[in-house]
């Protein structure tokens, strides 16, 4: 029996995404995350004071948009 025919032997680049992720705003790849869970942060967390590489007002806009979105699906 060969285990090499069921792993993966090829090393990934180390400066693009994995499979399912999105580039971030820093720049980088993260993992998506769904509208609702997306909702959830923003209820929770809000937006006051934005984060280190986004501004509070753009944070918030992008939050009301999904939040529009989700509204429109139900």
């Amino acid at each position: 029996m060969r285990f090499t025919n069921y792993i993966n032997l090829k090393r990934p680049a180390q400066n693009g995404p994995r499979r399912g992720q999105v580039r971030n705003n820093a720049g980088g790849f993260a993992w998506a995350l769904n509208p609702w869970k997306q909702l959830e942060r923003f209820l929770i967390l809000g937006t006051e004071g934005g984060t280190y590489y986004v501004g509070e007002r753009k944070l918030t806009l992008d939050n009301c948009k999904n939040l529009q979105d989700l509204v429109q699906l139900l």
